[in-house]
């Protein structure tokens, strides 16, 4: 199991596949476009940290989350 932390927007619009594979496999509500949605609306003066776990190559996790600079 590796963790990997995207910090941009380009990563993170690189995950749309494998978040709505994942958001699908769990019968999840927030598919890819609702959670960048999501991002666009906090983005402003905060930072962005998504955690994706793989196995092997395979994306297994997706824990999107920012840091707030206050």
């Amino acid at each position: 199991m590796n963790i990997t932390v995207i910090e941009d927007d380009g990563g993170f619009l690189s995950l749309k596949d494998d978040w709505d594979r994942l958001a699908h496999d769990l019968l999840a509500i927030n598919k890819f476009d609702w959670i960048y949605r999501w991002w666009m609306h906090f983005k402003e003066d905060n930072i962005l940290k998504i955690l994706v776990a793989e196995d092997g190559n395979k994306v297994v996790g997706i824990a999107p989350l920012y840091l707030e600079n206050i």
